[in-house]
């Protein structure tokens, strides 16, 4: 589909002839440090500077976004999903932070349907990251930061079993942190370093999904930490002693890669960092 250059002072049209530019989405295209082009897809609005990186990319993080999405609906086992999600792609962290005032490599505004992402090396992780943010608590409802985080991380992996060997490197290193200084309402990504909490976040719901099914972590995330027991029948210290028992007999060979959509090429494992924002 051709991408058009959206002028700041009219409201871009929807499939349907209607008007769909919220209130809250019109700082981001208006913004007066930014010339946004639009490209229309069913799905997506695909907002990027002229010029930029992305796009130059524009068809590869077409199919990207197209994946993911897809790849969120089939993990969270829904058929559909209605809201146009506006994804904004910008060339740097400074760039992100001049645009939302957050110095992130991604970021997700689920109540506006906006995905904001910097187009770098692996920025196709950080997009099907902030897909799964927006998708799931649009469909789930809002859920506790460590299950959101824990969800994104888990669809990301795509199966590499990048995740759980790195959960295996943080257990036998004795940096594990244990689940219940994360799993709990209070928690903030930033307490500790994202290089392990995402991770060990994330193969903790792999784990919970693969075992129980997505019937009862839809209702843990509705539920809250606090209720595990009464959803899964065990209490969080059994349940992460069962996860570090499974987590031992199932990491694959060393040399597993890691597809990413949209390339032709595969990466090993080793050279891929999950993270979405950058270190506190």
């Amino acid at each position: 589909m051709m991408a058009m250059a959206l002028s700041p002072w009219l409201k871009a049209q929807s499939n349907t002839g209607e008007s769909f530019i919220d209130e809250h989405l019109r700082p981001y295209y208006e913004h007066a440090g930014f010339s946004w082009k639009t490209d229309r897809e069913p799905h997506f609005e695909l907002n990027f500077e002229v010029n930029s990186e992305a796009e130059r990319r524009l068809t590869q993080l077409k199919e990207v976004a197209e994946l993911g999405r897809t790849a969120v609906l089939k993990v969270l086992g829904a058929t559909s999903y209605d809201p146009v999600i506006h994804v904004f792609f910008v060339g740097s962290i400074a760039r992100m932070n001049e645009l939302i005032g957050a110095e992130v490599i991604g970021r997700s505004r689920p109540t506006q349907h906006a995905v904001f992402c910097v187009v770098a090396p692996f920025s196709e992780l950080s997009l099907a990251h902030e897909l799964t943010h927006e998708i799931a608590a649009n469909l789930w409802g809002p859920g506790e930061h460590w299950l959101q985080e824990g969800l994104a991380n888990y669809v990301v992996d795509n199966n590499s079993s990048l995740m759980n060997r790195q959960c295996l490197g943080l257990l036998q290193s004795k940096q594990w942190i244990p689940l219940k200084l994360m799993v709990n309402p209070e928690w903030k990504s930033s307490i500790y370093s994202p290089d392990d909490t995402y991770p060990e976040l994330g193969g903790f719901v792999q784990y919970l999904y693969e075992t129980f099914g997505v019937e009862y972590l839809q209702i843990a995330w509705t539920k809250g930490s606090r209720n595990l027991k009464k959803v899964y029948g065990k209490k969080l210290s059994k349940l992460e002693s069962d996860w570090r028992a499974a987590l031992v007999k199932r990491v694959g060979p060393v040399h597993d890669q890691i597809n990413l959509p949209g390339r032709g090429d595969s990466l090993l494992q080793e050279e891929i960092s999950h993270e979405h924002r950058i270190n506190p």
